[in-house]
């Protein structure tokens, strides 16, 4: 797992947080899932926001799924290259 800085856009301006428990779900298409608790305040931003910008490209949560008291988040982007937020001492699946 890694740590990732996420930037939100939203009417009332920006807003960045950081997300402590990252892993690379996917290579191609690239998704991240984003392991978080709803007693954290990253939760409620991943919940009531459907993009993100981090690393230099864009995300949109794709997916949602709730296990036991954790919440998953997964997001994708667009841009081929979004392996590449990923540390590279990190391969996929590397939880």
């Amino acid at each position: 797992m890694f740590p990732l800085i996420l930037d939100f856009t939203s009417p009332e301006g920006r807003s960045e947080l950081t997300a402590e428990r990252c892993f690379l779900a996917s290579r191609n298409p690239p998704y991240i899932g984003i392991l978080t608790l709803p007693s954290e305040p990253i939760w409620r931003t991943l919940s009531s926001n459907r993009t993100f910008s981090s690393g230099g490209f864009n995300w949109s949560i794709r997916y949602r799924i709730e296990v036991g008291e954790s919440t998953i988040f997964f997001a994708t982007s667009q841009d081929k290259d979004a392996e590449k937020i990923a540390p590279s001492d990190h391969s996929e699946h590397s939880i």
